[in-house]
């Protein structure tokens, strides 16, 4: 059993899960270099990175505004959690002039939406109202060559479907490849893929999820490469696409989904 002692704690190794690093591509030539002194440049590479993401997470408990008209300090709020939603609020609580007053406090002040006045910022609006973009390139049956191999589980489908809402997904990018596991699945499958995707020369520096626009049949990620490319892709479907594809700057060594509004 494996524990790591804190000045606060002690954490207990429950469950672990082993990511085999892939080998170079048969067509990188890699030259061993053992001069540690030496200043051939060398490609830029990462450790792992993982990132965990429920599909339906756990509601935050609810506040509400008490009244403290009669403090004698600051007018700050205070506020109290509900245990259910059943459970009822003071009359004080809930009388109209203190909820107008607190709306009217909770807008005053409140910076502006950026691009919120910008027509080039909105979203395009069509017959069938407001469209989201999404890639269009099916990542299973790609022959580009910037990426080798993508190795789907045979049960992927049925997978999906059984999993529970509140697990949790992990994404993880190694060297030249990048992962999607269910760590809500049984033992036997959880270190079992759903998705894994080889790249030819490319390594995934970084990656980042969408949260904002994830739901139940979508997930938006965005990966990082050492070829300074910068890769969209959607989980469910399989799909992506290649955003700064031949574009010659320094690699990505972070990245960061923009914030979309619906």
């Amino acid at each position: 059993m494996t524990t790591i002692a804190l000045d606060t704690s002690i954490y207990v190794l429950q469950d672990d899960v082993h990511l085999a690093t892939p080998p170079p591509h048969p067509s990188e030539h890699v030259t061993a270099n053992f001069n540690p002194l030496a200043t051939t440049p060398l490609p830029p590479t990462t450790g792992v990175k993982i990132s965990l993401s429920r599909m339906n997470p756990r509601k935050p408990p609810h506040l509400y505004k008490i009244s403290n008209s009669g403090s004698t300090r600051s007018n700050l709020a205070t506020y109290s959690i509900r245990e259910s939603e059943k459970e009822s609020r003071s009359s004080h609580e809930t009388s109209s002039d203190g909820l107008a007053a607190h709306l009217a406090n909770a807008t005053a002040g409140k910076p502006p939406v950026f691009g919120e006045d910008n027509a080039l910022l909105t979203p395009a609006i069509g017959k069938d109202g407001v469209r989201r973009k999404k890639p269009k390139t099916n990542i299973v049956k790609s022959n580009s060559s910037f990426i080798s191999r993508v190795m789907p589980h045979e049960a992927m489908t049925k997978r999906i479907q059984d999993h529970n809402p509140e697990g949790l997904f992990a994404f993880a990018n190694i060297n030249r490849a990048f992962q999607w596991l269910d760590l809500s699945s049984n033992n036997d499958s959880k270190a079992q893929h759903i998705i894994k995707i080889l790249f030819t020369k490319a390594h995934m520096l970084c990656h980042d999820i969408n949260s904002f626009t994830k739901g139940p049949s979508h997930l938006d990620i965005i990966m990082g490469a050492s070829t300074a490319d910068i890769m969209w892709f959607e989980a469910f479907s399989q799909k992506y696409a290649r955003i700064n594809k031949n574009v010659c700057h320094p690699p990505p060594k972070h990245v960061l989904q923009p914030i979309d509004r619906p």
